[in-house]
């Protein structure tokens, strides 16, 4: 008792001294011991111990229940033997792969592996591929919306102008300010044989017939007929007016078929613009020659079978009339040193350095220097002799860019020194000494037709040199020759000094070309189509073919219950709509752009002519059109109506690539350089990335001001070569965005044991390139496992036309700073 009292008195004592040292805390306490007693005296008073006592029951129920459910009592059934083999085997799995030292992956293999075979079970986890269909804007063209504010006539001359390359605005108003209008009546002619060729002209109202005049003088046949927003443009007349050789027109002529109004341009506004932009005048004249390459030569000789009938075996002269005379033996015969190859310097002669020092015969037209093939002076004479004719050819007014440029070349009888379809031995050829055979291999045989035979002051290999694609020539010597060699990349460090030789080269290539060809020039039409716009429609006439230039086209039928499929997609230097304007029948598919292209028109009337002037063609465009016809009928068995339609691969011709990576650290540049060598042993090819193309044209480059300039050299680069690799960069940034835009096709690479996800370069391309095909390129390292988990990657992206998976090299994989690569 005594101690019950003691711990009391302390307890008090206790409180006391809390109370004094903390009065709010005392305070505090008995607040919530109060509000404590409150709650429990209502609780008691609204509860009576009845309903707490059965709330108990139940409560010891619930959890009886929860006993009885767990070990199996009661209605319930027990667990099945599968599912307790299955939990224990689940169990002893976990404890298998804790232990097991090996890589992360083949370990989850090998674990789902082990489950199927003693479990019996598949795996729950593996996805179901998706069923994608592509956007609808990959089958569709896009609806064409003239700005009403944008005067017609400025709308017609963009367009038309866009066949010379990029202008930026600037110089565009100043090439305007020359146009000229001129209103025709019906039958008024627009211009006549006879008169000077030195003007482009653009149908702004009304419709212009060019028609071509036969040797009689009665008879004319149609060319073709121009429309509103088309143009009559001669791309030799253009480089004719630049080199100070204009010509008049001998076969063609235009009129009115109705009241009309034309935009007359002279072609020595641009004359003034390239004296200021000399750099901008070169890319013109590049331009010229890879379209006389691709499509006067090239296409139509792959399908036409055009070969002797494109060239002159005399080079046309000027309005002189001095005509090279025939050569009885050519090895011993030399030009004068005044002359030159487009036949022009007899008057200077006198004032030339004379050859050596053999009898001269005089001839009424020309001056011939005998050459004794067994003259043994020193190759620096005929070095000296070579520098001199060629500063004459090309105009130079010193010598000094040619020293160190020339190369003297003996060449024996049949040694070949350029081969059709290779741009190694592309050079330009001066010959000293000798004559060289030109011939082309026949199209549907192994043997050569013979072009023409070149002599000594003539100049060979001027348009692989100029347009940069591989030689349509093999160039071989008929007789033992000396030859002066400039290479191609020797001449391209010239034109850099001296913009003005292009010009030079230009003219003695133009002066080999047929009057046929000529006639070809001007029944053409350059047309640049946006990406999404069509070239042509299902059901609208069939008036002219197409030559694809740069850029990439789809071809898609509409069938009657509304479907629509791709039926090809055509690359560069393919022909389009071919089958249904010879068998005049209406177009069977809609043509598209898939990405920005320039195409060449070839009218009705063209082919026309063709085939009254050369019979041997309609042979060629029977095959040609049997080939077609029957590969469509092969292609679309199920619908045997469908003749008409051409079935080409869409997986074909890519000239451009862009490649895009799904993450930072997929090895991009090693896959390039991989993709990039493989491509060499297939023709040309080039890696573009964005460090070579400011070292090329500095970091302005990417300025909005400066996008024309970039435009027209990547052009430039893909006109010199079969393939372009855009390498795009590891950021969305200006360059990866041009990448994407200039491509035919996109690679997506991405590792195979990586995250499927998309990444955000993908994702913006997935927008931007709507209607650009799409692969999917996986990476396994060389020892990994098998491709698996392809699902989930296909799952995360709306389309792919389809995907690989490449087993890469080690040396992919290591990671080493760029200029190491």
């Amino acid at each position: 008792m005594d101690t019950l009292i003691e711990w009391l008195t302390l307890l008090r004592d206790y409180l006391y001294q809390s109370i004094e040292e903390h009065p709010a805390g005392f305070v505090l306490v008995s607040c919530i011991l109060l509000v404590l007693f409150i709650i429990m005296v209502c609780r008691l008073r609204t509860t009576s111990p009845k309903a707490i006592s059965e709330e108990i029951k139940r409560e010891f129920k619930n959890k009886v229940d929860d006993v009885k459910d767990f070990v199996g009592v009661g209605t319930r059934p027990r667990f099945r033997k599968r599912d307790k083999i299955y939990f224990y085997g689940r169990k002893m799995l976990r404890k298998v792969k804790a232990n097991i030292p090996t890589r992360p992956l083949p370990s989850k293999l090998l674990a789902r592996r082990l489950a199927r075979q003693f479990l019996g079970r598949s795996d729950r986890e593996s996805p179901q591929l998706e069923v994608i269909e592509p956007a609808a804007e990959y089958l569709q063209e896009d609806l064409i919306h003239l700005d009403p504010g944008v005067p017609t006539e400025f709308v017609f001359m963009l367009r038309n102008i866009r066949v010379f390359g990029h202008f930026d605005m600037p110089l565009f108003l100043e090439l305007c300010k020359s146009v000229q209008t001129v209103h025709l009546f019906k039958g008024q002619p627009l211009f006549s044989v006879g008169e000077n060729d030195d003007n482009i002209f653009i149908v702004q109202t009304g419709c212009i017939s060019v028609y071509v005049s036969e040797p009689d003088g009665m008879t004319t046949l149609s060319l073709k007929e121009v429309l509103p927003g088309e143009s009559i443009i001669s791309l030799l007349s253009f480089c004719d007016v630049l080199t100070g050789h204009r010509q008049p027109y001998k076969t063609v002529g235009a009129k009115a078929i109705e009241d009309s109004v034309v935009m007359k341009f002279p072609v020595k506004a641009f004359e003034e613009t390239f004296r200021k932009y000399p750099e901008m005048f070169v890319r013109v004249v590049q331009i010229i020659m890879a379209r006389l390459m691709r499509v006067t030569f090239m296409a139509l000789h792959q399908h036409l079978g055009l070969s002797s009938e494109l060239i002159n075996k005399v080079p046309r002269r000027d309005s002189s009339g001095n005509i090279a005379p025939t050569l009885s033996s050519p090895s011993k015969v030399k030009r004068d040193s005044g002359s030159t190859p487009d036949g022009e310097g007899e008057d200077d002669a006198e004032n030339e350095p004379k050859g050596p020092t053999t009898p001269i015969r005089q001839s009424s037209q020309r001056k011939i220097v005998l050459v004794d093939p067994k003259d043994q002076r020193d190759e620096a004479y005929f070095l000296k002799l070579a520098t001199e004719k060629i500063q004459a050819l090309l105009h130079l007014d010193s010598d000094k860019i040619l020293q160190g440029a020339v190369q003297i070349r003996d060449v024996p009888a049949g040694s070949v020194l350029m081969k059709q379809d290779s741009m190694k031995e592309a050079a330009l050829l001066y010959i000293l000494m000798g004559s060289l055979t030109v011939s082309q291999h026949a199209p549907d045989t192994s043997d050569d037709v013979q072009l023409f035979t070149a002599h000594p002051g003539d100049l060979v290999g001027g348009l692989a040199v100029l347009s940069g694609d591989p030689s349509f020539f093999s160039v071989k010597a008929k007789h033992y020759a000396r030859v002066a060699a400039i290479t191609k990349e020797t001449f391209y460090a010239i034109i850099k000094q001296t913009p003005e030789v292009v010009l030079h080269v230009a003219n003695t290539v133009i002066r080999r070309m047929s009057p046929f060809v000529r006639q070809i020039d001007f029944a053409l039409d350059w047309e640049h189509l946006e990406a999404g716009r069509a070239l042509y429609k299902q059901g609208q006439p069939s008036e002219a073919t197409f030559i694809v230039l740069s850029g990439r086209l789809r071809s898609v039928i509409t069938h009657k219950n509304g479907r629509k499929e791709v039926v090809a997609e055509y690359g560069k230097g393919d022909l389009v709509g071919i089958v249904e304007l010879l068998t005049q029948t209406e177009r069977s598919t809609t043509v598209m752009a898939v990405r920005d292209s320039e195409l060449a028109k070839l009218p009705e009337g063209l082919f026309n002519i063709i085939k009254l002037k050369h019979p041997v063609v309609m042979t060629r465009l029977i095959k040609l059109l049997g080939q077609r016809l029957l590969g469509s009928w092969k292609s679309t068995s199920r619908e045997p109506l469908s003749l008409n339609i051409e079935q080409r691969p869409s997986q074909s011709n890519y000239s451009t690539v862009a490649i895009v990576p799904v993450s930072e650290d997929v090895p991009l540049s090693q896959f390039t350089l991989e993709l990039y060598h493989s491509l060499l042993a297939i023709g040309p090819a080039v890696r573009l990335t964005s460090e070579y193309v400011v070292r090329s044209l500095s970091t302005s480059i990417w300025e909005s001001a400066n996008e024309y300039q970039l435009i027209s050299w990547l052009g430039h680069i893909e006109d010199q070569h079969r393939v372009t690799l855009y390498q795009c960069d590891s950021s969305l940034t200006v360059w990866t965005q041009r990448c994407i835009r200039q491509a035919d096709v996109i690679l997506i690479v991405g590792l195979a044991d990586g995250d499927p996800q998309m990444g955000k370069i993908e994702k913006h391309a997935q927008k931007m390139a709507v209607r650009t095909q799409k692969l999917l390129i996986l990476l396994h390292k060389d020892e990994g496992a098998s491709p698996s988990g392809t699902v989930r990657w296909l799952n995360m992206r709306s389309w792919c036309q389809s995907h690989y998976h490449i087993q890469a090299p080690k040396r992919m994989f290591y990671k080493r700073p760029p200029a190491k690569i």
